[in-house]
């Protein structure tokens, strides 16, 4: 008679279980407007959900004492603690603070394929040419030149898309 009870009480459906709605709606903090998709969740656990486009959310969780977690990508994740024994029965309003974050600098230094600058050699010797006025011309910009020698067999194509900067 015992195990039976203990496996009925075990095997209890949620649905018994007694249960609130928590419900409101996320804001930004600076605009006071809905934040769509926003998580709100009880950490831990698998109560939760996502705001709507207007930032509204609605769950059902159990009865007790909880901490509730509310973030989304760009705004400081805020921590809350909620007693379903003295809920707002006007729901919540959850501002969040917009969160900004300086990058560190990041300097790229562009390298190109080697065969790019055979091309370039080849192409200075065509255009410019081997005379002594072709030796002592320079190109300003030559990063700009795009050079392509794989597309059509035995001919080197040279391209710019724009004009440098005087």
């Amino acid at each position: 008679m015992k195990l039976s009870l203990f496996f009925a009480c075990l095997f209890l459906p949620m649905s018994l279980i007694a249960q609130v709605e928590f419900w409101g709606r996320v804001l930004d903090s600076t605009t006071q407007s809905g934040i769509p998709y926003a998580s709100v969740f009880l950490p831990g656990s698998t109560f939760g959900v996502s705001t709507d486009e207007s930032g509204l959310f609605s769950f059902l969780i159990p009865e007790g004492e909880y901490e509730v977690m509310v973030r989304l990508v760009g705004y400081t994740p805020k921590l809350i603690n909620l007693s379903t024994f003295d809920m707002n029965e006007n729901g919540y309003t959850i501002a969040l603070n917009r969160s900004y974050r300086e990058l560190d600098v990041l300097e790229v230094e562009v390298q190109r394929d080697p065969i790019w600058y055979e091309n370039l050699k080849l192409f200075k010797q065509y255009f410019l040419g081997r005379t002594k006025n072709g030796k002592e011309t320079s190109i300003l910009n030559q990063n700009i030149i795009r050079l392509d020698s794989e597309s059509v067999p035995s001919t080197l194509q040279a391209k710019s898309t724009r004009c440098p900067s005087n």
